[in-house]
Parts: structure tokens; sequence; C-alpha cells
């Protein structure tokens, strides 16, 4: 019988839960919507997962009683700007209670390979704390590899918000015929940039200091970077290319401030 105007209705609080659910195999695309004509562009491909979910409630306020378990052995990332994908080669990623906990081994094709760790406190939150280590960063297959993403109509964002920070230790970084070694950073991904800083690195006797900053809401991708070297041996840079060695020697100072884009053109871009 129809409800008189005025009389209270009855709520329900019945939440249908599933115990468990299997899926092999799956392919999943992050991608955004942006622009005045809402165009898609995708973020990241992720192809043969396998994930197995428990006490799944179908209800937006009990995403904290999900018990998730992947295993990411053969789990590929297609990434926009790169051309080899991301390839686990062993990990797994737990979630319990609302938190996401990962560790991992991953390679990106002749660029890096590297191990890792990733922590969401919180699901609700998303703020993803991560830590990368490498025994070697290619630069020069970096930029081989670098490829223009798909362009996308820049958009202004509302506002700011902080997506993921983390730190990145590799032991040496190389562009050819150039070394460092012992290099750190700190990275911070928010919904409008990304900031790296400090970056820190011995270089040939001297210490290198880089902080840079990538503003994602231009396309291409625009960046900035200030970088400062002190007390570098002349003499080893020079030693280490055949064509200079022995041409000069001293200790040597710099500061420079660069921009560029990203893309498949990055060393062209540059100026400063």
């Amino acid at each position: 019988t129809p409800k008189k105007p005025g009389q209270n209705k009855t709520e329900s609080n019945v939440t249908v839960t599933i115990n468990s659910i299997e899926v092999s195999d799956a392919q999943l695309t992050v991608a955004r919507v942006t622009g005045s004509r809402k165009k898609v562009v995708p973020s990241v491909d992720a192809r043969k997962m396998n994930v197995t979910l428990e006490d799944v409630a179908l209800d937006a306020k009990k995403l904290k009683q999900w018990k998730a378990d992947a295993d990411l052995d053969g789990v590929v990332l297609v990434l926009p700007g790169i051309k080899p994908p991301l390839e686990f080669r062993s990990g797994n990623l737990s979630l319990r209670n609302g938190a996401i906990n990962s560790k991992f081994a991953f390679t990106l094709g002749d660029i890096t390979k590297a191990d890792g760790s990733l922590k969401v406190k919180d699901i609700e939150k998303a703020v993803v704390t991560f830590d990368l280590k490498t025994s070697m960063l290619d630069l020069d297959a970096f930029t081989a590899a670098s490829t223009k993403s798909e362009s996308a109509p820049a958009t202004r964002s509302r506002g700011s918000e902080l997506l993921a920070q983390g730190h990145i230790a590799a032991e040496r970084i190389r562009w050819a015929p150039y070394e460092a070694t012992g290099a750190t950073a700190d990275v911070r991904v928010f919904s409008d940039r990304m900031e790296v800083w400090p970056v820190k690195a011995a270089l040939y006797g001297g210490v290198a200091q880089v902080s840079a900053r990538v503003d994602s809401q231009q396309t291409p991708e625009r960046f900035s970077a200030n970088v400062q070297i002190t007390d570098l041996d002349v003499g080893k840079v020079m030693a280490a290319s055949p064509d200079t060695r022995g041409k000069m020697t001293g200790i040597g100072q710099l500061r420079l401030q660069a921009f560029g884009a990203l893309g498949d053109n990055v060393m062209n871009s540059l100026t400063g």
C-alpha cells in the first residue's frame, strides 16, 4: 500500500557481500578525460593481471572490508611517452583493512632494472608512498626510448592534490661516456605537476645537485631544472671520452637553469 505524504520511509541496511572473485589475465586501462571536447587520453595500460578478491561488499562505504591479493610476476604496464613496457619480474600486492602493501622487481627495457615497494595507508585517500632502488639508470636508453605521447588539450586544475611521493636511489647513472654514482632523489607527484628534489649524486670528485619540476597541464609536458655542480675534477671528466682525454685539468663549478619539453626530442627542446 503506498504511503501517504509525510510518512517515514523504511531504510534498508542490507549489504550484498561476495565471498570471493577470481580475475585472470585481465587488462585494465586508466585514462583521463580532458579538454572541452572531453577527449579520452590513456595514462596506463596494465595487462596480464591475476587478482583474488574476498569479502567484496557492494557498498562504497565498506571498501575497507575488501581483501585482495595479486601476483605481479609477468604483469606488464604500457606507459605513455616511452617505447618499452614496464615488466614485473616478481612481486605481490595485498589489500587488507583499507591499506595496500606491495614489493616487486621490474625491468624497463634497457633503461633500468629495479626493486621497489609501494604502500597506500588508506585507499579512501589514496596517497601512494614508494621506494625504488636500481644498480644502473641508462639515460641514453631512456632518451632513445622516449616517444611523443598522445596529445591532449591543455586544462587547468581546480586545485593541486598530492597523489604520490617517494624515494629513488641509483648506484650508477650513465649518460655515455659519463657516469654519476650514489644518486638519490625525492619525488612528489601532484594532480597538476611533478617535483623532483633534492637530487644528489657524486660526479668525478664533485657533487651534483638538481631540482626539477614537470608541468603536467601543458602539452607536451614542459619541465624546468636547476643544476649545481661543485668541486668537479675537470681532468677526470675529460678522461671519460677518448676525444677529450688529457686536454684540460682543473676544478670546476657549474650553475645551470634549463627548460625543455618531454617527448621524442628532449635534447633539441632544451633552452636556458
